[in-house]
């Protein structure tokens, strides 16, 4: 198992070089990019973290008993990452309610 580091937040919004985590899907050579940060703004302060991705790698999200499934793919186009956008935003927006 890989370890990925998620540090404190410090003022800006500045991405740490580890903190971002590149997939290599092996059997295709698809690569996505996905960003780990820490909501604590120093070290041994509570928080939590959160891990970001692109609307326009999530093919689906859905969720089993236990877990979060994300199904990762890219846009054909420009046209597909925007309908992609608004659909995973509407559905993500509809099961909060």
């Amino acid at each position: 198992m890989q370890v990925i580091r998620a540090l404190p937040r410090g003022s800006g919004d500045y991405v740490h070089p580890e903190e971002e985590v590149e997939i290599l899907d092996e059997a295709t050579g698809q690569k996505y990019q996905l960003m780990v940060k820490s909501e604590a703004a120093r070290a041994g302060q509570k928080g939590p973290v959160v891990l970001l991705i692109s609307l326009e790698q999530c093919e689906s999200v859905s969720a089993t008993d236990s877990y979060l499934v994300v199904t990762l793919s890219k846009s054909k186009d420009s046209k597909e990452a925007t309908s992609r956008k608004k659909s995973l935003t509407a559905q993500l927006r509809s099961k909060a309610s």
